[in-house]
């Protein structure tokens, strides 16, 4: 996961999770083995702040249309989702035939 990018409604930024895994990796999975042994996320995980971006610099910030919509997610769903992605990505290649696209 990159840095920067902007935390969720929470505050806790994805150098969080970096900076301190070895604290609270533990804690973590395990709060991630319970969510699939239950079949759903903790609230503040299926949680997210919705909020518009200026789309440039050279666009009128006057017109809606030159907005975005982005929702941000807690940084713990974020490391959770992509943790599931990549997992899946793996079964992928002998489930999904090689000429199926998006």
């Amino acid at each position: 996961m990159k840095n920067g990018s902007a935390p969720g409604p929470d505050g806790i930024p994805v150098e969080f999770y970096k900076m301190f895994w070895p604290d609270v990796k533990d804690k973590f999975m395990e709060a991630f083995r319970y969510s699939q042994e239950v079949n759903t996320l903790s609230p503040s995980q299926r949680q997210g702040t919705i909020t518009l971006i200026h789309k440039g610099k050279e666009m009128s910030r006057n017109l809606l249309t030159n907005w975005r919509p982005i929702c941000l997610t807690n940084a713990d769903y974020k490391i959770i989702s992509e943790a599931l992605a990549l997992r899946i990505k793996k079964v992928f290649p002998g489930i999904i035939h090689e000429n199926q696209v998006s």
